[in-house]
């Protein structure tokens, strides 16, 4: 039986000193399993901090490790097509510099691969850890696709990036905006996720990622920096404006921002009406 085979793309940019990028490469290398090959993809986005001389040396250790080096910053989403430019496996997987995969991840994406071999795309769960390891409690997980899954998705982005393997054909007809960046993720789970495409999705309720929660990451910071959260919001909107206009879908979403504004000011009225009270009694 023909094996599966992987492109792990992973862009980095001054991870060397943390050693998260380290231990990302080694969780790669690390994978058991005899049901799938695989090659890692790494874009050293023209780091500053000697990763370039660290890859190098690393790609004399391990074969299935191949590197390249931007000479100017591109930004993620840009090494996104870098990477899927040099990927020549039946499957992508994209990949932070600071994530790591659990030791049977591949092995438990090629067995589902096997027994499910219509399936264009899929994801599956992640486990949160913190800066030395430790596990922490998820603060949102994936969920089932279904019959409003597009739906579901463009109101929130409930998929977990590092947790979808999808077929590299499929990623032939996307179609990356130049200005995409921090939100390449989202915008590639609603470009597959459209209904026009008609491709299948499907869905492992296991744990194949783990994602790594720490003060230079960028969910970190955009949940506690007010102009990172502000823009991550308008580049979400934008890509749901310029590339999902013509959709109803976008409308689920206006009305999903109505409601959650209806809900905050009912509690607000709730609030409202208990001190009212106590100062009535107080009186």
């Amino acid at each position: 039986m023909k094996k599966v085979s992987f492109s792990i793309i992973t862009p980095t940019y001054n991870r060397l000193k943390s050693g998260y990028l380290e231990k990302c490469i080694k969780s790669v290398q690390q994978q058991s399993g005899d049901n799938f090959t695989f090659q890692h993809i790494i874009i050293d986005d023209a780091s500053t901090d000697m990763t370039s001389d660290y890859l190098n040396k690393a790609k004399g250790k391990y074969l299935n490790l191949i590197t390249i080096t931007n000479k100017t910053n591109k930004g993620t989403g840009c090494n996104y097509k870098i990477g899927l430019a040099s990927a020549t496996n039946d499957y992508v997987i994209f990949m932070d510099d600071d994530d790591m995969l659990p030791p049977n991840s591949l092995k438990t994406r090629a067995k589902y691969i096997t027994e499910n071999p219509d399936v264009d795309w899929f994801y599956g769960k992640a486990k949160w850890i913190n800066e030395t390891g430790k596990f922490i409690p998820v603060t949102y997980q994936s969920k089932f696709p279904d019959d409003h899954f597009y739906e579901r998705l463009i109101i929130k982005n409930f998929i977990h990036n590092g947790t979808p393997t999808i077929s590299r054909k499929t990623l032939e007809d996307i179609t990356w905006p130049s200005w995409l960046d921090r939100t390449q993720d989202y915008f590639l789970w609603l470009e597959l996720s459209k209904p026009e495409k008609k491709l299948n999705v499907g869905f492992i309720d296991d744990y194949i990622f783990t994602y790594r929660v720490h003060q230079n990451a960028y969910t970190y910071r955009w949940e506690r920096n007010h102009e990172l959260t502000k823009y991550k919001d308008e580049s979400h909107v934008k890509i749901k404006k310029t590339l999902h206009s013509d959709s109803l879908s976008f409308f689920a979403t206006t009305i999903k921002e109505y409601m959650d504004e209806i809900k905050k000011l009912k509690k607000e009225n709730i609030k409202l009406k208990e001190k009212l009270k106590t100062k009535t009694k107080s009186q």
